[in-house]
This record gives structure tokens, C-alpha cells and sequence, in this order.
């Protein structure tokens, strides 16, 4: 497994997590946000028509994928450090109350009444095969049956790949997977004109035989290959605006090879 910390199946917990994890809410499908545009604001909500039977069917500009559940994928602390925890500077960037925040803002200013609720899901094995290893799932999976003690002795592992894992990662993982290809294919499917998905952690650094830069899957790379098989769009424009220099590029050379991308 490329060096990663090997744990068994059946290990039990030795202690308990000195972390904060929000409480895992239900598992329903979220219903759709209200859509309430004034009569001023439906020519920005809707972005265009669509004939059907002769009515004109308006289509939403903006899908909004979201799921709390992503918030358990949080760091596990040494019980035993004398750290403060309203210091920023001992903990990792990536923080499960990024999404939230961005949730938040988004609804203070009145946003999310102007977006379509996209249902989140599981990314699939078979989806992540399609950029990523058979042992790199096995790799990301075998994280959910570490406990606290093995988490703490393979630190430096996974600080060497900017990341930090908690038993609840790959959960969150394949959230944030699934929602970014639901985010996508609602696009491609023509349900909604642009979407975006606040999801973590985050997937456009993975590669194929390996997890880094505080991400797991490629959620990029596999969400254009879905689009790619399921609907009829096979040119696909992958602009990264970050600040930094996208490590994936591996995940995507297969497509480009292929003129897919």
C-alpha cells in the first residue's frame, strides 16, 4: 500500500477521539431549497427556456450541492497536547467549518433562495476506477478501520502528504466525490445551467496511486470522465483557478491522451 500505515479490519478503538464532530445527520435525500425570485430577479435565476409540448420550461442557473456529513473528516488530537484550541496556527488549513462558513454566507446573503438543491451521493468504486488504482481505493478505504492510536503514530506519514485522516475520511471522501459528478452532471444533463459544489476535502491534487495535497479522490479528473460516459458531452474544459500548482495533472493524462480533455 505505497507505505501507508497497515491496520487491520477488526482493530478496536483505544481511546476516544479528542475531537469535535457534529453529529451525523440524517441520511435522507435533502428536499430541494425553496425558490422564491421575485418577479425582477427571474430573468438572472433562470437562464433559459427549453420547449416542451409547447411550454416553455425555465431552467435554474444555479445547482447547490451540500452535506454536513462532510464536516466529520476533522483532525484527531493527542489527548495529551497542551494545545489551544482557538489557535489557528495549531491546526490543519483544511477545517471542516470551511463549508459550513461558505453555507452560511451564502444563505445571510440570501443565495441558497436562488439555487436548486442538487441530491449528494456516494462516489462509486466503479467511478473512481476510472482515474485511481485498485489499491489506492483499498488505500483510502482501510483509513475507516484506523483508530486513534494508529492515526497518531502514522502523523508524519501523512503530514508528508499534507493531509490528516480521521476514521470518518473516506465517508467524506466519497461524498465530496459524488457530489462534485452530480454537480457536473446536472450541467451536462441540462437540469440546471451552473452548479457548485461546496463539498470537502477537496479533489483536484490526488493522483492515481496516490492521496495528497488534502485531497483523496480526484474529484475533477473522475467527475469529467462520468460526464464523459453518461451523456454526450466528450470535450470537457477543466480550468483549476487556485494558488498553487495542480499536482493531479497524472490523473488527467490518460484523458488528454485520448483528445477527452
Amino acid at each position: 500500500m505505497n507505505g501507508a500505515p497497515k491496520v487491520s479490519a477488526n482493530q478496536e478503538p483505544s481511546m476516544a477521539l479528542d475531537t469535535q464532530i457534529p453529529p451525523e445527520p440524517s441520511s435522507s435525500i435533502p428536499e430541494p431549497l425553496p425558490s422564491k425570485p421575485s418577479i425582477n430577479q427571474t430573468a438572472t435565476v433562470f437562464a433559459n427556456h427549453t420547449e416542451t409540448g409547447g411550454m416553455k420550461t425555465r431552467i435554474p442557473r444555479v445547482g447547490y450541492v451540500y452535506d454536513t456529513r462532510m464536516m466529520q473528516h476533522t483532525e484527531v488530537r493527542n489527548p495529551n497536547d497542551d494545545e489551544d484550541d482557538d489557535d489557528s496556527e495549531n491546526h490543519h488549513p483544511e477545517q471542516p467549518r470551511r463549508i459550513e462558513c461558505i453555507d452560511k454566507k451564502l444563505e445571510e446573503a440570501g443565495c441558497l433562495d436562488l439555487m436548486t438543491r442538487l441530491a449528494i451521493r456516494h462516489l462509486r468504486k466503479d467511478e473512481a476506477l476510472l482515474v485511481h488504482s485498485e489499491d489506492h481505493w483499498q488505500k483510502v478505504e482501510a483509513i475507516a478501520s484506523m483508530d486513534v492510536e494508529a492515526i497518531l503514530s502514522s502523523r508524519a506519514y501523512y503530514d508528508h502528504l499534507s493531509l490528516y485522516v480521521h476514521p470518518k475520511t473516506p465517508e467524506a471522501a466519497l461524498l465530496s466525490g459524488g457530489g462534485v459528478i452530480e454537480a457536473c452532471l446536472a450541467v451536462a444533463r441540462g437540469l440546471v445551467k451552473t452548479s457548485f459544489a461546496n463539498v470537502r476535502p477537496p479533489g483536484h491534487h490526488a493522483e492515481p496511486e496516490e492521496h495528497m495535497g488534502f485531497c483523496f479522490f480526484n474529484n475533477v479528473a473522475i467527475a469529467a470522465r462520468v460526464v464523459q460516459l453518461e451523456t454526450d458531452i466528450k470535450k470537457i474544459l477543466i480550468l483549476d483557478w487556485f494558488v498553487c500548482v495542480f499536482i493531479g495533472y497524472p490523473c488527467l493524462v490518460g484523458l488528454t491522451e485520448k483528445g477527452w480533455v
